[in-house]
């Protein structure tokens, strides 16, 4: 069994007359940074740390992912796949990526977008890409995943949204 950490993107800037209107050169926004060095403490407090983070190449999730690797001190580099971008079908990466990238890594974070997230956590939970479930920005679903025929699938073992992993405050007391 695998471990699977399935993480939106931070907050990021509107497409504007800065990024020509366009979706794909949005960054994250110095609130979204903020936010997501902010989940630091709790991520490592409740050993929720891949061993391998795979994003999306769009700037927003690629940020998201470099602050990731860096806070949770990430041994292996973090690995860009245009299957993750927002502009493509998860059905693929589904398909053709994710078995093979469990089977080399025990615990994956994947980082991309809306709503091809949260299609991938309910394929893998329920075989159906309509579970309704909504993945907010910087938020983390974690499943346990396994391969059964041939096809992975995936127990739910937490769903949290960034604002609930800020709220934490640990202390050294002993």
């Amino acid at each position: 069994m695998s471990e699977l950490f399935i993480m939106r993107h931070g907050k990021a800037e509107d497409a504007s007359l800065h990024t020509g209107y366009a979706d794909r050169p949005r960054r994250l926004t110095s609130e979204g940074i903020a936010n997501i060095q902010a989940m630091m403490p709790a991520l490592r407090q409740f050993d929720l740390i891949p061993g391998q983070i795979v994003s999306s190449p769009f700037p927003r999730a690629a940020e998201t992912a470099r602050i990731m690797h860096q806070g949770l001190k990430v041994i292996h580099s973090v690995q860009y796949m245009d299957a993750l971008g927002a502009d493509k079908s998860i059905f693929a990466f589904f398909e053709n990526n994710l078995a093979s990238l469990l089977e080399s890594e025990q615990r994956l974070m994947i980082v991309g977008h809306e709503p091809c997230l949260s299609g991938l956590a309910s394929l893998l939970i329920s075989g159906r890409i309509d579970s309704r479930i909504q993945l907010k920005k910087a938020g983390m679903i974690h499943l346990e995943c396994f391969t059964t025929e041939g096809k992975c699938r995936g127990i739910l073992k937490g769903h949290w949204t960034s604002k609930f992993l800020r709220s934490f405050r640990f202390s050294c007391s002993g």
